[in-house]
This record gives C-alpha cells, structure tokens and sequence, in this order.
C-alpha cells in the first residue's frame, strides 16, 4: 500500500511538471493575448494544483501509515504483554496449587503462550527487527525447553498423582470420623509425593527455574521480555529510549544479580566472580550520560546470570538405550498353555 501511494505521487509530480513545461512552452511561442497564451496559463495553474495536490497526498498519507504501523506495533506489544503475564499467573498457580495436575494445566497455558510468541516472530515487522526478534526468540526457547522436560518426565509424575489422590481419599475419609467438625491433619495439609518428584531439580531443572523466586527475574525469560517490551514500546510511539528509565532497570537487574548469587552459593567461583564483574561495570555505568554503555552493561549481566543459572539447574543428559525403546508388550498365553508375549503396536 505505502509503495502504492508513492507511486501516485510521483505520478502527479510528473503530470505537474509536464503541464509546467507545457505551460512555459506556450507562453514564451506567444506574441500576445491569444489562444496559446491563455493555454499556457491555464497550463501552469494545472500544474500549481497538481504538485500541490502531489505534496499534500504524499504527506496525508504518510502520516496514516505512521499511524497504522503504531497501531500494529501496539497489538504485537499488548501480545507479548499477555504472553508475559501466562507465564506470570501459571507460575502463581503452580506454587498455590502443587500438584501435578496443576503442572500439566498450567504447561498447556504455557504452550498457549509459546504459539503466541512464534507468532510474533512470523510478522514482517517484527522480522525486519533482528535485535528484536532475538529477544522473542529467546523467549519462546525457554518455553521450548520447558515443553521437552514435560515429554521426558511427566509420565511416571501422573501415575505417581494417581497413587497420591487413591492415598488422600483414604486419608480424609479417616479423618472425617466422629460427629464433631473436623479438622485437616498436618499431613494432609503438606504436598504430595508427584509434586515433591517435580521439585526435584535433577529431574525437572527447568520447572524449578521457572519457580526460583531469586532465578526468574534474571533469568532468560524475563530479562528478555523486558528488553523485548522497551523496543515494542518504541515502535509503538509509546515511549523513546530513556536514560532514566534504563537506569532504573539496570539498577534492579543489579539488584537481582547479587540476590541470585547470594541465594546459591553452588553457582562455580568463576561464573560468580564474572557476574560481580559484570554487575559492577553496570553501577559504573549507572553515573555517566551514555544509553550505549548501559545497554552493554545490561546485556553482559543478562548473559553471564544466564550461564550461571544453566550451569546450577544442569539438564540431565537423556541417553536413550535400546531398553528403554523398546516396542512394549503385553502377557499372553500360548497354544502350549506356556505364557508369551506380544507387541502392544
């Protein structure tokens, strides 16, 4: 459409100048007040309206893209605002609720969010932003890595859920014996063993960063949202890159770096001694006018608490053997009468 308008534009330009040049033709081959020379100034006044008329519609137009590309950037912002806040509420939901029927729940509005962000990197827009669409990228990994935990270790969590709802029946039918109101026995009142398997960080490292009240807000991705969030919000027209305000968010990234360091001391001595490295040239960078140094700084923060934090909740490497891939059977009994087994697919 923008190309559209361009070249009408330039077609009315040109009309105008050749109305112009006709104009000026006749009126310097007239001698006097005739035909050819009333021509020619009706000629120039075609070619006044004409480039005016170019001018104006050049601008007019202009402006309503301006105004239609900020209204696009505002609907990829209020997209990624609402991808940020599923992974807000579902973290929310998995500390109160602790089970894992909450996590399988939970994973799917997760999933949910992680299409959304595919999506977003898909749009002309947003490709046309490389820095951008790393930081979206980086994001919907994150989410990635979550859903591949999920297909390696959930199965034996559901049929532990399983056993632990059969043990909890049980458990409150006793406990609701005699006539007076009862009360919720301290046991019952704690999680059970499905939700104690998915708190184990050798087995679900990824859920537990998720839910490390110290890793997640530095983390991979929330620090990319952020940044993410501040370039949307300059496309939008909504706000231009500020000094202040990335003053204030390096100060709390800061902040946040030394929490996350404090809170583990299992993070290597030369990842932390990086990190205290990199969080004291972000403060420096705090006291000068430079937008440039501080976004380094902050980026140098991110990279090295992302390091940190992948090296302290270690995926476990999968080794698939040829046990464990097996096509799976079921018993049966033979013509013999001797038990046999077969191929369930």
């Amino acid at each position: 459409m923008r190309q559209s308008y361009r070249w009408l534009t330039v077609a009315l330009v040109l009309c105008g100048a050749a109305a112009a040049a006709g104009g000026l033709a006749l009126l310097a081959t007239s001698r006097t007040a005739d035909v050819d020379a009333e021509t020619g100034k009706w000629l120039l006044t075609v070619s006044a309206g004409l480039v005016i008329t170019g001018a104006l519609s050049l601008a007019v137009k202009q402006i309503d893209q301006r105004r239609n590309d900020r209204e696009s950037w505002h609907g990829v912002l209020n997209d990624l605002v609402a991808a940020n806040q599923t992974v807000m509420l579902a973290r929310l939901r998995l500390t109160s609720h602790r089970t894992a029927k909450s996590y399988h729940e939970q994973l799917e509005e997760l999933m949910g969010a992680r299409v959304e962000l595919r999506r977003m990197n898909a749009i002309g827009m947003v490709i046309g932003d490389p820095t951008l669409r790393g930081h979206i990228s980086a994001m919907r990994e994150y989410l990635d890595a979550l859903g591949r935990e999920y297909e390696r270790e959930y199965l034996a969590v559901a049929r532990q859920q399983r056993l632990d709802e059969l043990w909890l029946s049980d458990q409150m039918k006793a406990a609701c014996t005699g006539a007076a109101d009862p009360a919720l026995p301290a046991a019952l009142a704690e999680p059970t063993q499905a939700w104690r398997t998915l708190m184990d960080p050798t087995r679900f490292p990824r859920l537990a960063r998720l839910l490390d009240p110290d890793v997640f807000p530095v983390d991979v991705f929330r620090t990319n949202y952020k940044l993410a969030k501040r370039c949307l919000e300059h496309h939008a027209g909504l706000a231009s890159p500020d000094l202040t305000a990335s003053a204030v968010g390096a100060a709390k990234l800061a902040t946040r770096a030394r929490t996350f360091v404090s809170a583990h001391p299992d993070v290597p001595p030369a990842l932390r001694e990086r990190i205290s490295t990199a969080v004291r040239a972000l403060e420096r960078s705090l006291s000068g006018a430079d937008l440039r140094t501080i976004d380094d700084a902050f980026v140098e923060v991110n990279h090295a608490t992302a390091e940190a934090i992948s090296v302290v909740y270690a995926a476990p490497t999968a080794v698939y053997t040829e046990h464990e891939i097996r096509v799976p059977t079921v018993p049966t009994v033979g013509v013999d009468g001797k038990a046999t087994t077969v191929p369930t697919a």
